[in-house]
């Protein structure tokens, strides 16, 4: 009669454990995305899927749960790849460089949140950047290439920063955007202005009624 070596036995019975259990994570982890996908209302797809495009994936939807992202969300179509830089048009893009910086990736969405606003905003950013060209009559060198694209992102930045603050409350808020100013070099004469000089650009916004209804008398991000 064949006899099962017990010790064999044993270590078969562990490596199944194992492997169900394994599975039974993987399958809690598909149907906690699920779950929060349809709670974000958010359709996040991948461009050549790796860890990366998918730990951004899973930070993304996790951020929506945790604050209240709906009033910005201007478009719920996300893209993510690793190749390229993050945009909005024509459809939302996210990069990887942030994948493990969860709030760097909240700033990065807003940021390209906002120019989804601006595209419905057209007539009135019109007139606010008629008056940041009287504020800003001279931009420095670097900023004339495109004063166009300046003069927006003044408008751009300023609500990211607005918005990161109602979040994060405005010291944090300060602290990231003073990172993306100086070690990511992104916009930095803009953000800067935007720390420097956000109470003169702040009453333009509200002249012009471009301040959306959830940053209005919000306590987080008055105070420049």
């Amino acid at each position: 009669m064949f006899l099962i070596n017990p010790i064999l036995s044993y270590h078969f019975e562990m490596k199944k454990y194992f492997i169900l259990f394994f599975i039974g994570i993987l399958l809690y982890g598909c149907a906690s995305e699920k779950n929060e996908t349809r709670i974000s209302g958010l359709d996040i797809k991948e461009v050549k899927p790796s860890k990366w495009t998918a730990l951004v994936k899973q930070n993304i939807l996790h951020l929506a749960q945790i604050y209240d992202l709906s009033p910005f969300l201007y478009t719920k179509d996300i893209m993510i790849q690793s190749e390229g830089n993050t945009h909005s048009l024509p459809m939302l893009t996210i990069d990887t460089r942030n994948a493990e910086k969860p709030h760097k990736l909240l700033a990065q969405l807003l940021h390209e949140e906002f120019h989804h606003w601006a595209r419905l905003e057209k007539v009135r950013i019109d007139l606010a950047v008629k008056e940041l060209k009287k504020i800003y009559k001279t931009l420095p060198k670097g900023e004339k290439k495109n004063p166009t694209n300046t003069y927006h992102h003044l408008i751009i930045c300023y609500l990211e920063f607005k918005a990161l603050s109602s979040f994060l409350g405005r010291k944090p808020a300060s602290i990231l955007i003073i990172e993306t100013m100086k070690k990511d070099k992104m916009y930095p004469w803009v953000y800067g202005e935007v720390l420097r000089n956000g109470q003169a650009i702040e009453k333009i916004m509200a002249r012009n009624n471009l301040l959306p209804s959830s940053l209005k008398n919000n306590k987080k991000t008055t105070a420049f």
